[in-house]
């Protein structure tokens, strides 16, 4: 009776673990792709630096304000070769630094080992209100660093955009076969806004000085100057953009009254203006 009755639940149970099998094996996946946490004790006492890492730390500002064009890699190999060209009493200076710093390492952990909760009295108490305070000054300015990106990021797209609407305009390419592309020579000139009107001007400058540049680094050193303009600069070439907008909405209206208003203005202008365009694939 009792193996009659095990066989039963045996087989009642079969289908419930079958389908537990897969929901086991989702979830053992779910947990292995899970970071785990690494704990580190804070009354641990800091590990002490070599000669070589406080000299890096004295002399990476002065390399990084000299060559601020550089790189993180860049900036290292240069302190490593600085390190390895310095002369034996610079040497000497930061190996006994590093010496003081192995002995203060050892007699912290040696009180340590003593008393783990030593350095939780002494430093870590007295110093929570100002770790607190560099805290919160650090996520201030990671929140306007992040902010400033952001707006960095949103007027390059902007800029870039306009460029590529300006390139494609004067180059009218035909994706398909050949046929023929009629611009109305009436039609009022779009008007260019303000980041176009500082590029007119600044292009030229950049050519002249960088002609060995393809014309993509020209357009992005362009974008990064308008990005770093002063305001008064930025003022200036707003109210241009804003008086060749009132010229097209004053000529537009015009053209759209008279489409033969504007006839004289372009026929005069033919040379400058684009009437019929014939492009091959």
């Amino acid at each position: 009776m009792m193996s009659k009755k095990k066989r039963k639940i045996q087989q009642i149970a079969e289908p419930d673990n079958k389908q537990d099998e897969p929901e086991m094996q989702n979830s053992v996946q779910l947990m292995s792709g899970v970071k785990r946490q690494h704990y580190t004790n804070r009354n641990l006492p800091k590990r002490s630096m070599t000669a070589s890492l406080w000299f890096f730390n004295a002399e990476k500002p002065k390399v990084e304000a000299e060559h601020p064009e550089h790189s993180f890699a860049d900036v290292v190999k240069e302190l490593n070769r600085r390190w390895a060209a310095a002369d034996p009493e610079t040497k000497l200076k930061y190996e006994s630094i590093a010496e003081q710093d192995k002995e203060r390492y050892d007699r912290e952990m040696a009180a340590y080992k003593a008393d783990p909760l030593a350095l939780d009295k002494q430093q870590h108490e007295a110093n929570t209100g100002e770790e607190l305070v560099k805290v919160e000054k650090k996520k201030k300015s990671k929140k306007k660093q992040k902010r400033g990106h952001r707006m960095a990021e949103q007027d390059n797209k902007q800029f870039e955009s306009e460029m590529q609407n300006c390139m494609q305009s004067k180059n009218i390419i035909m994706t398909d076969v050949k046929r023929r592309h009629y611009v109305d020579p009436n039609m009022p000139k779009r008007p260019l806004s303000a980041s176009f009107w500082f590029c007119n001007d600044e292009r030229p400058k950049l050519e002249a000085e960088h002609p060995e540049r393809s014309l993509v680094d020209i357009l992005r050193e362009v974008s990064r100057r308008w990005a770093a303009a002063d305001p008064e600069t930025k003022l200036k070439y707003e109210t241009l953009g804003a008086q060749d907008q009132e010229r097209y909405d004053r000529e537009m209206a015009a053209y759209k009254t008279d489409p033969l208003a504007l006839d004289q203005k372009h026929e005069a202008n033919t040379g400058e203006e684009l009437v019929k365009v014939e492009v091959d694939e």
